[in-house]
């Protein structure tokens, strides 16, 4: 008689024989924080189109025609979220029409790319309050596990405040090194800030695995050539397009992966 096949599949693992060092994204795989996020950018956003539609419709009647408010949801979702801060902020303003400016003085116009980044972290920061911002517990006793076995870890933020962030979460010992956006010249891609990750973790990128939580980023984790490339998908619907996209590993929660050492296999959920 035929024994059926197991349809068990099996258990994500991350070898730390082979992996010596991991980086992560702070927002969406250790931090909850997309709300506040969200709501620094709609502040800014909505500081700018109110200036912009009374400059161009001058009677109040005509002001409020032109006015159409930042939607923290679809707009956000849209062209923000995971995507690096400058690419977000040009890919809002082309929707509505508005043309982008990238000279970083903000001489050439009253709102540049740059100076809108730079009055969100303003804005974000101010959000930053305890309570606010809450750190994944899955993900806090999956890092602690990886740091239990000697592995090095580095927190990636697109933005200037990711540091803050990690901060106002009461996390930040957890991380040997971290990445912010404003740190990495010329406010340059997710790529580069994870190959500045790894750069200072003293660890070649072979060497290292990395997690996100965005399908922008993959790419980006892609590129530089991590041995190991984890995506977490919270939802538990995009696993397959995150693995077109180019993860190894697609994971609900960082506790569904277990960790294989010299000492065996741990299960850290």
């Amino acid at each position: 008689m035929a024994v059926p096949a197991s349809t068990e599949k099996p258990t994500p693992t991350i070898d730390v024989r082979t992996v010596t060092a991991v980086v992560v994204d702070v927002d969406g795989v250790v931090t909850d924080v997309a709300r506040v996020h969200a709501e620094a950018w709609k502040a800014v956003f909505d500081a700018f189109l109110r200036v912009r539609a009374e400059r161009l419709c001058p009677t109040a009647d005509e002001a409020g025609d032109c006015y159409r408010p930042f939607d923290v949801r679809r707009d956000y979702l849209t062209h923000l979220l995971g995507r690096p801060r400058l690419d977000g902020i040009r890919s809002f303003l082309n929707s509505r029409g508005i043309a982008t400016s990238t000279d970083e003085s903000g001489r050439s116009e009253p709102h540049t790319v740059h100076l809108i980044a730079r009055l969100k972290d303003g804005y974000l920061i101010r959000g930053l309050r305890p309570g606010r911002v809450v750190a994944y517990p899955s993900t806090v006793k999956f890092l602690r596990c990886l740091r239990d076995q000697g592995i090095r870890l580095a927190a990636v933020s697109a933005d200037a405040v990711g540091t803050e962030v990690l901060r106002a979460a009461g996390i930040a010992d957890l991380f040997d090194v971290a990445t912010n956006g404003g740190e990495v010249p010329g406010w340059t891609p997710a790529s580069s800030l994870y190959r500045t990750a790894a750069r200072r973790l003293d660890t070649p990128p072979s060497d290292v695995a990395v997690i996100v939580s965005a399908r922008p980023r993959l790419a980006a984790a892609r590129h530089v050539g991590f041995s190991l490339v984890v995506a977490v998908d919270r939802s538990g619907l995009a696993g397959a397009a995150l693995h077109q996209y180019g993860a190894d590993l697609v994971v609900s929660r960082l506790t569904d992966i277990s960790v294989t050492g010299q000492g065996g296999r741990h299960d850290v959920g």
